[in-house]
């Protein structure tokens, strides 16, 4: 190996503290429109060899990475027994053993650190810790005792927190540690049970942002706030090695947009299904049309438009405009209900215009005539006015 040491993930948890965004996977939950395991893989050489643990929704995971980061060495190591008693992260990593017959360095899926973990070779034992910011202690992390190097981790009171990621260089001696005591803490095998022989473990500082838990995940999304388009509760949309992946609680959407494609007369990229959930296609740079104020562009946009979309026109039955309502009718409602009798909703001027309330407007539209003209005479219009 270029370096003397493998890294693992442990990943393999139900993440039950955080269901921000419905059926998806905690190493996937994203920041900044790329998931945690994502960020935690760019601060890795790319010629050390990945160890994951996986169990819960592993196909998510394993089908995710086989498609994104298809240039990693990864080793999946499956867990059965993940959220019962007798699991654990200790439970995990133990069943890595095989797999880490050298120094590695071990974190949990769901530590993001501000600093790298970029070292050319791991020489000594440490762990990786992490003060609290404003306060004296939290009751409900791992604590450690130490100045540079490590008396005790213990739970209880306190301003240094072990903040899940540790280099193991005395690998041997962590193993049978490990092995020999499978003491439960909080009904879970953890992995400081390793460290019950080892000595003169340093202790390394780490700005840490934890993802764990649905009020940490908020205060760690406030540092990563640079998102392009913002997750939804059931969605959510992954730019990550040039590649566009989008997430869906709802099978059938997937199902639906990889259909629609053959329908719209190659003018979208290939799209491949990474799984039940998930699609793929690759990432196209350039600017939004909004940020350009181009009339020749916008013409020859129309053109493209009508040519590829327009030309072939069908009949506008019944289904066809129920699908029409559907599109601007019910989901302009259902998009608005969220701001009814909110304080948005008492605004009475924008930019000097008065203005009346949300439903107020809304009802005053003549649905039935303008969702037909949304689709065929606007853009005919504008298309036949040659701009």
């Amino acid at each position: 190996m270029k370096y003397n040491y493998k890294f693992c993930i442990l990943s393999a948890g139900k993440g039950t503290r955080n269901k921000s965004i419905q059926g998806l996977h905690k190493a996937l939950l994203p920041l900044e429109n790329k998931p945690t395991i994502s960020h935690i893989l760019e601060k890795i050489p790319i010629d050390v060899e990945i160890v994951i643990t996986v169990g819960y929704k592993a196909d998510q995971i394993k089908s995710y990475l086989k498609t994104v980061h298809n240039d990693r060495k990864i080793t999946f190591v499956d867990i059965e027994n993940y959220d019962k008693p007798g699991s654990g992260p200790g439970a995990s990593l133990l069943a890595c053993e095989p797999y880490l017959q050298c120094p590695f360095i071990f974190m949990s899926v769901d530590t993001i650190t501000q600093e790298n973990y970029n070292y050319s070779a791991i020489k000594y034992n440490w762990v990786g810790y992490s003060t609290f910011e404003g306060k004296s202690g939290r009751s409900d992390y791992l604590l450690i005792d130490g100045e540079t190097y490590l008396n005790k981790f213990y739970w209880g009171t306190g301003d240094k927190a072990f903040c899940g990621i540790a280099g193991i260089y005395d690998f041997n001696n962590f193993w049978k540690s490990l092995s020999a005591n499978k003491t439960l803490l909080k009904n879970e095998i953890q992995v400081i049970n390793g460290f019950d022989n080892l000595t003169e473990i340093e202790l390394k500082y780490f700005t840490w942002y934890d993802t764990g838990d649905i009020d940490s995940y908020a205060k760690t999304k406030n540092r990563f706030h640079h998102e392009i388009v913002v997750p939804k509760v059931d969605e959510a949309l992954f730019i990550d090695q040039n590649k566009v992946i989008k997430y869906f609680y709802d099978t059938n959407k997937v199902e639906q947009r990889i259909n629609r494609v053959k329908y719209l007369n190659k003018t979208c990229p290939n799209v491949n299904k990474i799984d039940d959930n998930m699609y793929c296609y690759e990432m196209i740079h350039g600017k939004t049309l909004s940020k350009i104020n181009d009339v020749r562009i916008l013409k020859s946009l129309l053109y493209y438009w009508y040519e590829k979309l327009c030309s072939n026109l069908f009949i506008k039955d019944e289904s066809f405009l129920k699908n029409c309502r559907y599109i601007y009718h019910d989901k302009t409602y259902n998009r608005c209900k969220h701001f009814v009798n909110q304080e948005i909703d008492s605004i009475e001027y924008v930019n000097g215009v008065k203005v009346e309330k949300i439903n107020y407007m809304l009802d005053k539209i003549d649905w039935e005539k303008y969702i037909l003209m949304l689709y065929q005479q606007i853009f005919t219009e504008i298309y036949n006015q040659k701009i």
